[in-house]
């Protein structure tokens, strides 16, 4: 309001001023309660495993005697938790210490939004690599189309551009591995060479040494020797 700032006022039918502080030690008298814009905290209370169903036992009376403040306009608020628990019967009380474990147990969940950057145009770098190759993973052969990622032959993030023989078709986990030069391709053999690091690997150990399973052009191979040359000299 205009004079103490409190938030305990009152509007009135009868009588004007329309609006009277209420504070004890205001009592003003007003036309237009001030109004101002803040930025609250909000909280959000997750019981799932953790609750304990008291009703019939525990009235509203009782739980707001049992908050560290009996008066307040939030819902979430400290609890005495020692004088709770006094309140419950051995078997309540097993069951919150069970219920507790469970909560402890929790790794977390939920989510959060987060602002990153788009690649602009990538649906239609994949989409030609798709009418070129087909549904063909470069290492691995024949794919189905929701496995297989528009691996760029390049840094992207360094160019960000697409090009024409820019890119190869992968499987996610394999295009991973080629980005970390984990994975890499002979320009001039072009056969597949695996790090010592994922050789031991059965599931990827194939692959070493094994030709590529698409024709590549020269511009594709121009691309391959800079990774090569990156990840293998």
């Amino acid at each position: 309001m205009p004079n103490c700032n409190s938030t305990n006022i009152r509007e009135r039918t009868s009588i004007l001023p329309k609006f009277k502080c209420a504070g004890k030690n205001c009592l003003k008298e007003f036309d237009q309660p001030k109004e101002t814009s803040i930025e609250v905290k909000t909280f959000k209370t997750c019981h799932e495993s953790g609750w304990l169903d008291l009703s019939g036992r525990i009235d509203a009376k009782l739980l707001r005697k049992l908050c560290q403040s009996n008066v307040s306009q939030h819902s979430i608020r400290p609890f005495k938790w020692d004088k709770f628990l006094e309140v419950l019967d051995k078997s309540e009380k097993n069951k919150i210490e069970n219920n507790s474990r469970t909560v402890d147990s929790w790794l977390g969940g939920g989510r959060k939004y987060k602002s990153t950057k788009v690649r602009i145009g990538q649906r239609k770098f994949r989409q030609n690599l798709i009418d070129k190759f087909g549904n063909v993973c470069a290492f691995m052969g024949e794919t189905p189309l929701q496995a297989l990622e528009a691996a760029h032959l390049y840094s992207f993030a360094d160019i960000e551009k697409h090009f024409d023989c820019g890119g190869i078709l992968l499987r996610r986990d394999l295009h991973r591995l080629f980005d970390l030069g984990l994975i890499a391709v002979n320009p001039f053999s072009l056969i597949i060479d695996l790090s010592l690091e994922i050789k031991r690997f059965a599931q990827y150990n194939s692959l070493h040494e094994k030709h590529l399973s698409i024709k590549l052009s020269k511009k594709e191979v121009d691309w391959l020797k800079i990774h090569w040359n990156e990840h293998r000299k």
